[in-house]
């Protein structure tokens, strides 16, 4: 499973889509994209996971399995952003930046191994 911890305080609900790289990752490459909502004070982020080894998944539970390759495991189809929606608070009429924390768990079937990874994001949003 995924988490994401965000401190808000977005610029209006009408602004276009934006996104960033997130912090470096020896096994993904991960983006986020804010997107607003269709409703004001509403929105969403994207997170895109492009896997530098095929080899390795990212975990549907929360918790990293006692051993990779476990028959009960289920992985994340990666083909697909995550989404996380999000409240919007207030207009600001200026872009900013948005920070916030991902967490996941991974595993490697080749190597055997399963670890918690995290990623600071730094999303950019638009001023409407």
């Amino acid at each position: 499973m995924i988490s994401f911890a965000l401190a808000l305080a977005l610029a209006g609900a009408g602004s276009a889509p934006s996104s960033t790289e997130a912090g470096s990752s020896p096994h993904f490459a991960i983006t986020a994209q804010f997107r607003p909502g269709r409703t004001a004070g509403t929105g969403e982020v994207a997170v895109t996971f492009a896997p530098k080894d095929p080899d390795v998944k990212i975990n549907v539970e929360k918790v990293a399995p006692k051993r990779a390759g476990a028959p009960d495991e289920k992985y994340l189809d990666l083909t697909f952003p995550v989404v996380f929606p999000v409240s919007v608070l207030g207009s600001v009429p200026a872009a900013q930046t948005v920070k916030g924390l991902l967490t996941y768990y991974y595993c490697s079937h080749r190597e055997g191994w399963c670890r918690k990874g995290t990623a600071d994001l730094e999303i950019p949003v638009k001023a409407h």
